[in-house]
């Protein structure tokens, strides 16, 4: 199996690689005794790019992972690639309240926010 084959979600349109990048360790978690893990902000961009460049294709987020800080990063780097050649599929969850909102915070000039 080719894990960079592309496949259709059904009849949907949409076609996504076999493998893909799951943005729970990018967003990181704080466990019960205040350890963080998962990937810092500069390792997490880094392995996204690194990602689209061997290939992948398809990307999974959601809000709950890292308290949103899976969908910045994932937004700070896919503006660098073409929209139609990846796809995105994300979870539904709680509302955040993220704990550091300067993260969330920066825009770009026309007013668009820079996470997903």
């Amino acid at each position: 199996m080719d894990p960079f084959e592309k496949v259709a979600i059904g009849d949907t349109g949409v076609e996504v690689t076999r493998l893909g990048l799951g943005g729970a360790p990018l967003g990181g978690m704080i466990l019960a005794d205040g350890i963080f893990v998962g990937s810092g902000y500069d390792e997490a961009l880094a392995i996204i790019r690194r990602a689209y460049e061997i290939g992948v294709r398809y990307f999974d987020t959601a809000p709950m992972y890292g308290d949103g800080r899976s969908e910045v990063r994932y937004g700070r780097v896919f503006g660098e690639f073409p929209r139609e050649s990846f796809a995105i599929s994300a979870q539904g969850s709680r509302v955040l309240r993220p704990e550091n909102p300067v993260e969330l915070a920066p825009y770009s000039e026309d007013g668009i926010p820079h996470y997903l």
